[in-house]
This record gives C-alpha cells, structure tokens and sequence, in this order.
C-alpha cells in the first residue's frame, strides 16, 4: 500500500462523513455567500460586502433608488394614514356631556349584525332628531366646551371626528353592550345610542342606549350601563320590501323616544354639572311634555331617571312615587327596584347617623339632610325591611332585566341594609339579633367582589372592601363585647381573643380599600372612600385591636 509522505499527512484524524455534513450545514448559518458573475466588457462592477452599487449604461443608480424607495414608503404612508389614525390617534369628545349615535344594524336570527342602508337611516334620523330638539330648546348648550352638549355620528365630516363608529357587533345583548362601553371608553363618550332591526320575522326594530359614568360625586354611580328604551317597535310592513315607507311609520315611535332620550341627556349635563336641583326640574318637565306617548315607549327609563334624580336630593317621596311608576310599567326593570331599596335603606342610615361625628368624617356626612331621616328607630327599622325585600325583588328579576349585572349592584346594596339592621341591633346590645345580620351582610360582599373585579369597576370595589372592613369591625367589637358577659372567665378570654383576628382583617380591608381607591381619578371619590372612609377607620381599627389586645394581656 503507497503511503502518503510524513509531511502530508493530517496533524489531526479526518472528521467523518457525519460531521462533514454537519459542519456544511451549521455553517449556513453565519456564513456570508456574495456570488457575483462578471460578463466581458463589464466595467465599475462593486461585488463585496455591505456594498450597494448599480450601474446601468456607466451611470451609479444606487442613490436615486433609494430616493425611489423614500418616496413610495412616503406615498403608502399618506395613503395609509386615514386607516391608521383612528387606530392609533381615535378622536376624543371633549363636551361637557358626550352622546354618541352609532349606526343602527341589521340582527338575523343567529345573533351576527351587519351594516345596512335602512339602518344607516334609522341612525341618522335619531341624530337628527336629537340635535333638532337641542336646537329648539337649548341651542346655548350645543357645543364641545366643558359645559356644554356634544353630539357624534357617522355622518359627520373627518374634520369633526376620525373615528367611525358603525354598527355595535356582538351575538347577544351583553356582548353588544360591552362593545358600546369600550366605544364609549376610547372616544370618551358619556352616553352611546345603537339599536338593531330584526331581518327574519317579525320584524321590529330595539333602541338601546349605554350610559358609561362609574362614578358621580364620588360614589358610584348605578344608572351606569346598559338600557333598553322601551319595549321593541313592530314594524307592520316589510323594510326590506318597503323602506322608505317602513321608515316613515317609524317616525312617531322613535320620535317619542327620541324626545325622551332628548330630556334625559339635557337633565344628565345638569347633574354632571352639580346642578341636581334644576336636572329634577328638567325631567319633571319633560314627564308633563311627553303625556301623549305610549307605555311601551320607554316611560319607565323616564320615570326611573327621575326617581334617581329626586333620590339625589333626598327628595325621598318623589323618588319612591317615581321608581314605583317605573316598575309598575315593567316588572323585570331590576334598576327600579334597586333604586327603591337604595331609597329606603339611605333615610334609615341618616337616622342612626351620630349626633356629633369627628371632623374627618363630617366633611363627608349628610348632616344637612338629617330631618329627612325616618322620625323614630322604629321607622328606620321599617325602612330597612323595606329596602331588604325590595333588593330581594332586584336581584331575583336582574336575569330578566335588560342589564342582568345591575343584580351586583343590588347585592351591595343588600350587604349595606344588613350591615346597618345588624349595627342598630349592636347599639342596643341585642347581640343575638345582631350576629346573623353581619354574617348575611358579608355573604352579600363576598359576592360581588369577584364580578366587580372580573368588570374591572375599581370604584365598587373600593367600596365594597369598605363596607367589608366595618362589618369585620362591628362583628368584632360585638365578639368582645359578648365575651363579657360569660361567667366562664377562661371561655371569656379566649372569645376576646378571637376578636383580634376579625380587627386585623378590618385593617387589612382598609388597606386594600385605599388601594383600590387609588386607581380611581376622581377628587372627590378620594375624599369620600379614603378620606373619610378607609383611612380614618382603619386608624379606628388598629386602635382598638390595641387596646383589645392590652386587656386580654391584663385578664
């Protein structure tokens, strides 16, 4: 066998096939492969790395097609911009109080909206409508000052708005009503209009409306949310077949509805504007302008605004003649009958309000308004029954109601009446009575805290790990107190014991209060939840775990 000279053998063992083809494989990946095929005759040719240079007839193009280049990127973007900028850059409302009508949509029976020519109508002529009796009535408050009324829609030029709001998608009323909200969040809306016309038979056309306001002078404002103006409008001929005369016989029973949607916007602006007297007034008004309008025309919205109106005040007479109206016309309006329980609930609380309370909570106190209070404990005792069976009736109709999560909001109430039943029957030290009411008062916050989370309404749950923390407080101060009256003294020490857990878990609520309560941006919401809430009675709280924890520690 011939043998290779000693000075051409490898210094190392040849790889093996295995790890030729590898080593080709892996070297793909950062490798630079510049292949370049230069004919006869070729001249300035630039072949290399990191090298751009095209030559055409002698001449270097290179730098005008890169200006080539600038140029079309420049033209896609000018193009591209009226696409992207509502995406990037929507347009804000900036009135004082923000309505905006989107298009109306077509709902088949599987629940999907469409866009339609005969919707597009109905929409215009609600705006129309709408800025008309604004014209008419208050021309001043047209505007897009904080003081004054805005109003959006479609048909409106770019220069007015960028953003096109179209039909409000989604397979059930919920998911139409979430998508209303987020519309109304990222334009800044206060109030969006929508509806939709059903194409299989019967055909009829549902107005609703989504009032986006969380809080209003610092509490949380229930109106918030999703409604239905009246019961659903039959058509009695087809707008398909005929739709200008479809849209003519719609006329009257949306201009009705309009009119009143109309009053509840111009008294909404006063109310935003601190002006809750004169909003009462202004839907007192429209209640005696609007006599000749059918029941299943929306009334009960009507009448439900002025109950919430009146309760603002403390006018609580016409309140309850008002939401008592609003029910009666529909029995599943669930906002109605929570209103009714917030009602009676709010003039038995201002009885047991303390004659003198210390100035970090004063501030926030209703003191001017306690001759409204129920006269005698006796009363205050009924007025709270009264607002426990009415929150009942809310929350077992809220799955039938056209908002079902106004149920949360009655259950939150219901912890309040509780709580406040169980706090008159600790002042009179009826331990007895008292004990199963906190508890019921407890189950009804735990309830609601995980939707109001999952919703992502910072405000209630701020309020709810309020009302939370004082019932662990009185539920604890009932525990100490009950302690003694044992005639066991070691029983008796160790029920005193178990208070201090029930005090630290008020603390920690508090906390998790003021938490929550930061994320609010309201002034006002900071001073009624943190200021004259969590943070003073959580200072409360750690008070008197010290001085609970000092007389165990003495016994």
């Amino acid at each position: 066998m011939t043998q290779e000279p000693k000075d051409r053998q490898p210094d190392h063992p040849q790889p093996s096939w295995l790890q030729r083809q590898w080593n080709k494989l892996s070297a793909l990946s950062w490798r630079d492969v510049i292949i370049a095929q230069v004919g006869d005759g070729s001249k300035n040719i630039a072949v290399g790395k990191y090298i751009f240079q095209v030559n055409v007839g002698g001449r270097n193009l290179a730098i005008p097609l890169v200006w080539i280049a600038i140029a079309l990127a420049v033209i896609v973007a000018v193009l591209t911009y009226p696409v992207v900028e509502p995406i990037l850059f929507p347009g804000k409302m900036t009135g004082g109080f923000k309505i905006a009508v989107a298009e109306f949509g077509e709902l088949d029976a599987q629940g999907n909206v469409q866009s339609s020519s005969f919707g597009s109508m109905l929409s215009h002529s609600v705006y129309d409508q709408l800025v008309g009796e604004y014209e008419e009535h208050y021309p001043d408050l047209l505007g897009d000052n904080a003081v004054s009324v805005q109003v959006w829609h479609d048909g409106l030029d770019r220069d007015e708005k960028n953003v096109r709001f179209s039909v409000i998608h989604g397979k059930t009323t919920g998911e139409r009503a979430k998508n209303a909200q987020e519309l109304a969040e990222r334009i800044n809306a206060d109030l969006v209009i929508y509806g939709n016309v059903t194409v299989n038979d019967p055909e009829d056309l549902t107005l609703e409306f989504y009032y986006n306001s969380p809080t209003l002078r610092g509490e949380p404002d229930t109106v918030s949310g999703h409604h239905l103006l009246g019961r659903p409008i039959h058509l009695p001929l087809s707008y398909q077949k005929e739709p200008m005369l479809a849209i003519q016989w719609l006329n009257r029973p949306l201009g009705y509805r309009t009119r009143a949607l109309f009053w509840v916007t111009v008294a909404l602006t006063s109310d935003v504007l601190d002006e809750r007297d004169q909003a009462l007034a202004i839907l007192q008004e429209a209640e005696r302008q609007l006599q000749d309008w059918d029941e299943s025309d929306g009334k009960e919205v009507l009448y439900y605004f002025i109950g919430r109106q009146a309760f603002g005040v403390r006018e609580y007479d016409t309140a309850i003649t008002a939401y008592n109206k609003a029910y009666e016309l529909n029995p599943s309006y669930a906002y109605a009958l929570q209103g009714l329980g917030a009602v009676y609930y709010d003039r038995a609380q201002l009885f047991f309000l303390p004659v003198e309370l210390p100035p970090e909570v004063a501030q926030c106190a209703p003191t001017e308004d306690r001759s409204k209070a129920s006269p005698t404990r006796e009363a205050a005792l009924a007025d709270i029954e009264l607002a426990i069976d009415y929150l009942h009736q809310s929350i077992d109709v809220a799955p039938q109601a056209p908002w079902p999560p106004v149920k949360h909001i009655a259950e939150y109430t219901l912890g309040l009446a509780y709580r406040l039943k169980g706090q008159a029957y600790l002042q009179v030290d009826d331990y007895a009575k008292a004990a199963p009411l906190f508890t019921n008062a407890q189950q009804q916050f735990d309830a609601v805290l995980q939707p109001f989370t999952e919703a992502k309404q910072t405000q209630y749950i701020g309020w709810t790990y309020l009302g939370m923390a004082a019932t662990d407080q009185m539920q604890a101060i009932l525990q100490f107190n009950q302690a003694g009256l044992l005639n066991d003294p070691v029983q008796a020490q160790q029920e005193r014991q178990s208070s201090i857990p029930l005090l630290q878990q008020a603390v920690d609520n508090y906390q998790r209060c003021q938490n929550e309560a930061k994320e609010v941006s309201s002034i006002v919401f900071q001073k009624y939840v943190v200021t004259c809430g969590c943070s003073y009675y959580q200072k409360q709280a750690e008070a008197f775990k010290t001085q609970a924890e000092a007389l165990i520690k003495e016994q």
